[in-house]
């Protein structure tokens, strides 16, 4: 059971120790009472028969019985399953302090959703401070009350790993007349690359699967109208991450109808001897 400093008992919260980062408090913890925190649930029997009242301590007293049942692994969706029907307690996770679960009738659930949902609209301006993509970035939550992720860090370039080198500046560029690569493709940057034009004239891929994609770039003659300029000129399509209503964390869904062959955005991170360029194509 912790109780979270700054926050009042209302908030307090059963965890598994995997979510706990703080050794001495633990060493101390079980040097002191690791005993009698084994043997709680034996010492709070619980004799209730059909007649008897269901009392918020002999609630507490099932809750109670249910956790110890739990094995070390036990997680946040374990304990929520444990706590389905009793609306006792918030669970909140110890890298923060926005919590799933509750009453929603309560005072502290209702300030809490305010909480939360500022805390999101906080992480969505970061987000787009960031972003340097054409389209927006929106986020939402109408699940639960769990707040930003904490251990998700939005980039929106390469990072070079250990050992290597991204290299910015391109070897040669296309000398395509009239910013017409397009009608030009037999000789354009993908030609002199030994392989095939990527796009159709409206930007929507044409390439066949296994062919790598050759753009053209700041040496080549044409300019930012080129067709053959998709994924470098960014993301155009709004997305969102969500909140997902089945359990699996967060996810990623378009804001907007997106036609087949359409370039959505480019999966970028930490680049290493092993990592390639990977695009996400509809």
């Amino acid at each position: 059971m912790i109780k979270w400093k700054g926050w009042s008992s209302d908030y307090n919260t059963w965890e598994p120790k995997t979510n706990l980062d703080c050794p001495e408090l633990l060493k101390n913890f079980h040097t002191a009472g690791n005993v009698q925190s084994r043997s709680l649930a034996h010492k709070r029997p619980l004799n209730i028969t059909e007649d008897e009242p269901m009392t918020k301590r002999k609630k507490v007293d099932q809750l109670i019985q249910r956790i110890f049942r739990f094995n070390s692994r036990t997680s946040a969706l374990d304990l929520l399953d444990a706590c389905e029907g009793y609306r006792l307690m918030s669970l909140k996770p110890a890298s923060g302090k926005y919590a799933a679960a509750g009453n929603k009738r309560t005072k502290a659930y209702k300030t809490l959703r305010i909480e939360v949902q500022n805390a999101l609209k906080r992480w969505e301006d970061e987000l787009n401070r960031v972003n340097s993509d054409p389209a927006r970035i929106y986020v939402e939550n109408v699940v639960d009350q769990e707040g930003p992720p904490q251990n998700f860090h939005y980039i929106n370039d390469y990072m070079p790993g250990d050992g290597v080198t991204i290299h910015t500046t391109p070897v040669v560029g296309c000398q395509c007349n009239d910013n017409d690569c397009y009608s030009e493709k037999g000789s354009c940057c993908s030609a002199s690359a030994g392989t095939v034009f990527a796009y159709r004239s409206n930007g929507r891929l044409s390439l066949p699967h296994g062919y790598p994609i050759y753009e053209c770039n700041k040496l080549c003659s044409c300019d930012e109208t080129c067709p053959n300029r998709v994924v470098q000129l960014g993301r155009k399509y709004r997305v969102c991450i969500f909140r997902t209503s089945h359990g699996r964390g967060w996810g990623v869904k378009a804001m907007q109808k997106i036609k087949k062959g359409s370039f959505v955005m480019e999966y970028v991170g930490e680049v290493s001897s092993h990592s390639y360029k990977v695009l996400t194509i509809l």
